[in-house]
């Protein structure tokens, strides 16, 4: 495909295609930002084409500035004065005035690009969209860890990643990995210079295919790279960044998916050590000691103490221990008044405490170097996974580095750091769940006197201020969630003058956006710390989601605030049943930590959309918003087609790092000097705005390209509220709609899915292969499903396709027990028939013996000479009412009926085939069993009759011809009503609605009731189950009759 060169701000960008509109303006902000050498914060959606539009662009600009630079280095002016002064003007302008022009150019070269997202699976997806394009003859490498480039057979193994640095440190230095020591050799190797654009995985091959060092190859490339590929937080982590010697003088540094890098750049600079890591320390310098004088048997003698006699003292041990005992004593001699709050200081106070240690800046180096020998020494020496590796004098050193970060200390530094960061003192707290109750191999362990020191960086501005003091030319933010992009750069700190707030590029009618303020029941939804525990609360909740899950068609996406709240709807929609009704619509997964089954579940959950188990219909995902589901995982098309976020996923309110951060805020608000003046946030802004950018990274998960669709369902009454509306994404914000009506979310929805399936059926076709697709961190839902009232069964086991229940299931043999309608309105005991004209007495009066002798439920049998066409009319669902008894001889036909159904008492029109009799009257004898309604299976079928009822109806109507005329009428409506019931819904379907009146007659829970028959009646928005979910008021007690009709209004419009 050739691709498309347009113009922008004098720069010729080649690009795949024509690109739209927010596109092009997305392309000329980031050329704008690199030609002035302006720091930009850009927006725009998932799914706008962003990655691509950013590498085309700067890639396109590195290309003038190149050139630029090229016709000046030849003497082009000399050769051709005429045509040079018309290239120079058009190079320098398509450069910019940032970078220099022809008659003075810069003389550093050409600028070096550095392109940092979050995750190196990030990474691979940019690099693949580099190689698409026309610019993929740069030369770009990825920055990686020993994590994903290691090969070596023996450091690859280890899982510590500070052990596998020692290990692979030792291993070069002594020149006895082979690997390595064929990184020069191979450097110029036609595999790498032949294929510019190498990826952590084409590294990895070559690696294994030529024997040399992928880590150290990727170094040892990135001299001569025009883009640098690495995650950001190896530029913002200090240590990372020198360790990996990354270079930034001159660079142009681009954030990718940079929603992130507030919370990147505190935690870089903040670090927490234990009391027990310092009893490690000391632990670990003295069985270093103890090693000098008597190595343990079988250690590597490169590393004995003879060896290590050199490199390390005892004085120095000794004197590094003595350290750590005083500095134990200070952390224990810190008062805490209130132990459950702890204490909290100034940043300064941390370099007054380890000064008490004799930590000062002067001695920084010294004890970082003596640390790294002693830490080389144990991970080398260590002969089995119980030895000591050091660990805890890495954490010591990490603390070193951190508290001590720059090579000089001023006092504007100094004053900074006081400004910045909090010290805080606290005990350590249990985690619950560590440990089972009664186990008694495992001795609890009291943690009242382990105290944790947190050293906390609270202005995300003091790391970014670091990285610009590198000689950063310009520094690019995007993503897909910055709004608002006011208070974003506010908490930065550093100027971005050009901005940008893309709106999506797909249509109206694309997307549904809405906030659920009630749920099906009419209780208020709100996630708030008062009401999260409430049973009532859950259950509407989960009914929510339930009637929800219904609508949506294959994949479905739902976000809690956080993992307790998860594991307290799971708990409460197991006891109450919601939990099964949703795996018996979709298959469900559940988000987990554990890396282990990453790949597998989320290809589990992929392959679930392609191909659903049966009777479901897709797959449907629980996670938590600031989850790894959340971020950066394909969702597109089929495999999301709507997010549901349960509630504002606010920080812990009284985690002492949120207390101090809020504080930190008011402080810096209140002080017009400071960092962000009387403009900056305030903690309580700083605090909702925490929840609403979780929120839009998770919302941003259903839309990914231009003819994709979804819904967004906020089930959270306080997302109406123009203070947390205003704070959604601008491309969210147009469409949000406040429904206090559930009823009009069903009809909407059901409209909306209807309407795009039509509209745009490419974006509904089956989704791609789960190999293609970027791992998950998910897991399968495994939980055992507690008894519920609502069935989770999908289809019969015979797999019939009708909607009668199998003779002799639990749902058809304990209906007549557990409904059983008296005139009066009083239930019949469990077990007793009552007086056979009840609502459930006649459901199995239609589907007892007479649907054993009509043969497979849900089907009819006839003689030869009948047609056969699928049975799906009020009268021929019920097959037991259609089929004759066996030996009668009776034979159907086929016939079209227009006439208007009676489902409930209430006429619906239907130009369905019905049954309809095309023989010689029967004998007397069977005509008058038939009137009786003796035998099991003698029921013939009736021809339509004039008023549209069917032939069921007129055969329940003959059947009851002997008793009381009322009586006559009561039973024949609910005939009528069992067999539209039947006709109308699969076998899955109906056996939901039995439950649904099982529950109602055991419990009386009538907002369950409508919960369940709306997710069944309503819920697909079929005219006909609605009108059968309306017919259902003659059936429910007398004390519900006026609320089940103001559900009838709220949910389909009419009673």
């Amino acid at each position: 495909m050739t691709d498309t060169e347009i113009s922008i701000n004098g720069v010729p960008v080649r690009f795949p295609f024509e690109p739209y509109e927010i596109q092009k303006v997305y392309m000329e902000k980031v050329i704008t930002c690199l030609q002035q050498g302006a720091n930009g914060v850009l927006e725009s959606p998932t799914g706008t084409g962003k990655t691509l539009c950013l590498l085309c662009s700067t890639l396109a600009w590195a290309e003038s500035v190149r050139a630029q630079q090229a016709a000046t280095v030849r003497g082009m002016a000399e050769l051709n004065p005429e045509f040079y002064s018309a290239l120079s003007a058009q190079l320098d302008q398509a450069a910019g005035s940032g970078w220099g022009n022809s008659a003075t150019p810069s003389i550093i070269g050409a600028p070096k690009i550095i392109f940092a997202s979050r995750t190196h699976s990030q990474l691979s997806q940019v690099v693949q969209e580099l190689k698409r394009t026309s610019y993929r003859y740069v030369r770009a490498v990825v920055i990686g860890s020993r994590d994903q480039l290691c090969i070596h057979p023996e450091v690859s193994k280890e899982t510590n990643n500070s052990v596998k640095v020692h290990m692979c440190q030792a291993k070069v230095k002594s020149r006895t990995c082979h690997y390595y020591n064929q990184v020069e050799p191979r450097r110029t190797d036609k595999h790498l210079t032949e294929a510019p654009v190498t990826d952590i995985e084409d590294l990895v091959t070559l690696g294994n295919k030529l024997n040399f060092c992928p880590y150290y190859m990727a170094r040892s490339l990135r001299e001569a790279a025009d883009v640098i590929f690495l995650p950001y937080n190896y530029l913002l982590d200090p240590k990372t960044r020198k360790a990996n010697g990354v270079e930034l003088q001159n660079s142009v540094v681009i954030f990718d998916e940079a929603h992130n890098i507030e919370k990147m750049c505190e935690e870089s600079a903040s670090l927490q050590l234990r009391s027990t890591d310092i009893a490690l320390c000391v632990d670990e310098l003295t069985h270093v000691l103890t090693q000098l004088v008597a190595p343990e048997a079988g250690a590597d003698p490169e590393f004995t103490s003879a060896a290590a006699a050199a490199e390390l003292s005892a004085e120095n041990l000794a004197l590094m221990k003595t350290m750590l005992l005083e500095l134990e004593r200070a952390i224990d001699a810190i008062p805490l008044p209130n132990a459950a709050d702890g204490a909290h200081f100034p940043g300064s106070y941390m370099f007054e405490l380890l000064e008490r240690a004799q930590i000062t800046h002067g001695r920084r180096a010294v004890i970082v170097e003596e640390l790294e020998k002693v830490i080389s020494f144990l991970t080398n020496s260590a002969t089995s996974v119980f030895s000591r590796r050091g660990n805890g004098l890495q954490k010591f050193a990490d603390l070193i580095k951190v508290v001590f970060n720059r090579d000089t200390f001023d006092l504007k530094h100094m004053e900074r750091v006081k400004k910045c960061y909090k010290v805080h003192v606290g005990l350590e707290q249990q985690k619950a769940g560590k440990r089972p109750r009664n186990d008694p191999w495992q001795k609890a362990q009291s943690t009242a006197d382990c105290r944790v020191l947190s050293y906390w960086c609270f202005s995300p501005g003091f790391g970014m201020a670091d990285l610009m003091d590198q000689g950063v030319k310009c520094v690019l933010l995007t993503s897909g969630t910055l709004a608002p992009l006011s208070s974003f750069t506010s908490e930065l700190q550093v100027p971005f003058p050009i901005s940008l707030e893309n709106p999506h590029i797909i249509q109206s009618d694309q997307v549904w956006v809405g906030c659920i303020s009630r749920g099906p029941d009419g209780t208020p939804l709100s996630s708030s710390y008062q009401n999260r525990t409430s049973a009532r609360y859950l259950s509407s909740l989960g009914q929510t989601v339930a009637n929800v899950a219904r609508l949506v068609p294959d994949g479905l996406l739902v976000f809690f605030p956080s993992y307790s709240m998860l594991r307290a709807c799971h708990e409460a929609w197991q006891t109450n049943g919601v939990w099964g009704r949703i795996a018996a619509n979709k298959s469900v997964f559940v988000e987990t930590g554990g890396k282990e089954v990453f790949a597998q579940n989320m290809n589990d959950y992929y392959s679930r959309i392609i191909s659903p188990t049966e009777g479901t219909r897709g797959a449907c995902f629980m996670a938590v918003c600031r989850g790894k589901v959340s971020e950066g995982l394909d969702f597109s098309d089929r495999n999301g087609r709507a997010v549901i976020i349960t509630g504002l996923p606010y920080p812990p309110l009284k985690d002492p790092r949120v207390v101090l951060k809020r504080q930190y805020l008011d402080e810096v608000r209140r002080t017009p000097s400071g960092a962000g003046g009387a403009q900056g946030l305030s903690g309580q802004d700083w605090y909702r705005l925490e929840a609403s950018r979780a929120v839009n990274q998770a919302v941003g998960r259903v839309i990914r390209h231009r003819r994709d669709y979804g819904a967004v369902i906020l089930c959270d009454s306080r997302f109406g509220d123009a203070g947390f509306s205003g704070q959604l994404s601008a491309w969210v914000r147009p469409y949000l709609r406040v429904h206090a009506n559930f009823g009009t979310v069903v009809r909407e929805l059901t409209q909306f899915f209807k309407s795009c399936q039509e509209k745009y059926p490419c974006s509904s076709q089956p989704a791609a292969a789960a190999s293609d697709r970027p791992a998950g961190p998910a897991t399968h839902a495994t939980f055992a499903f507690a008894p519920s009232r609502v069935s989770a069964a999908r289809s019969d086991s015979n797999g019939s396709s009708g909607g009668v229940p199998e003779q002799g299931s639990a749902n058809s043999a304990s209906l007549v027990q557990m409904y059983g309608r008296t005139g009066s309105g009083s239930k019949t005991e469990p077990g007793t028939a009552g007086s056979g004209g009840g609502l459930l007495d006649q459901m199995n009066k239609w589907s007892g013996a007479a649907g054993a002798a009509a043969g497979a439920p849900g089907t009819v049998k006839a003689e030869r000479t009948c047609q056969s066409a699928p049975v799906t009319t009020l009268a021929s669902a019920a097959d037991a009412t259609s089929a004759p008894a066996a030996g009668r001889g009776r034979k159907f036909k086929l016939s079209h009926n227009p006439a208007a159904l009676v489902l409930g008492g209430r006429r619906v029109p239907d130009s369905t085939a019905v049954l309809a009799t095309d023989c010689s009257p029967p004998n007397k004898t069977a005509r008058a069993d038939e009137r009786t309604g003796a035998g099991a299976g003698n029921t013939a079928v009736a021809s339509p009759t004039p008023d549209g009822t069917g032939a069921a109806a007129a055969a329940a109507e003959k059947a009851t011809a002997a008793a009381p005329e009322k009586d006559a009428k009561k039973k024949s409506k609910i005939a009528d009503y069992i067999i539209g019931a039947k006709r109308l819904l699969s076998a899955a379907d109906y056996k939901l609605f039995a439950a649904a009146i099982k529950g109602y007659t055991a419990t009386r829970d009538f907002p369950e009731l409508v919960s369940s028959l709306a997710g069944v009646l309503v819920g697909t928005g079929d005219q006909q189950l609605q009108q059968l979910f309306r017919g259902f008021a003659q059936f429910v007690r007398p004390e519900h009759k006026t609320r089940f009709e103001d559900a009838c209004r709220e949910l389909t419009g009419s009673v």
